[in-house]
């Protein structure tokens, strides 16, 4: 079992780097947290949030790493989701992290100005864009022609997803 999970890990390297980068950005935020004695970074910069948003999305992406060669998307499929799902995961990584770190709160900011506003409206659209792409890789699961509709797998991976 364990080597299949590493296998289907390493069949998408870069979905597994970046999945592993957020639990590591998710401990060290945690770590200096710990430091700071739990200290927010003035003004508004908390660090659990930055830590539980990178572990949360790390394990998320190490699951989709581990769905992803069963969805049945075409290699060229696969390549468009995948490097979508960097561009967009690899920016939340960077803005929830970066701002918290320079003490603004990277989604609602009170003391920001016009272009940490901005960066919050495109982490936004970031969010819309991570619901998209899991709409996309869920649909994969649902299509009626897949060889392997009926078993136990995909039906759990199904019932997962419709209660996400």
């Amino acid at each position: 079992m364990l080597r299949l999970g590493w296998r289907r890990l390493m069949e998408n390297r870069a979905l597994t780097a970046l999945g592993t980068i957020g639990i590591f950005l998710g401990l060290f935020c945690l770590m200096v947290m710990a430091l700071r004695h739990g200290v927010p970074i003035p003004p508004e910069g908390d660090l659990q949030k930055p830590a539980s948003f990178n572990l949360a999305v790390g394990i998320y992406l190490l699951t989709l790493a581990l769905l992803l060669p069963s969805a049945g998307f075409s290699e060229r499929g696969r390549r468009r989701w995948v490097r979508w799902s960097i561009v967009v995961f690899g920016y939340a990584y960077i803005i929830e992290t970066v701002q918290t770190f320079r003490g603004l709160d990277p989604r609602f900011s009170h003391v920001a100005g016009p272009i940490d506003r901005t960066l919050g409206l495109v982490f936004f659209f970031t969010a819309l864009n991570t619901l998209v792409l899991f709409v996309i890789m869920a649909a994969r699961f649902f299509r009626r022609n897949r060889p392997d509709r009926d078993s136990p797998v995909v039906l759990a991976i199904k019932y997962g997803a419709l209660t996400s």
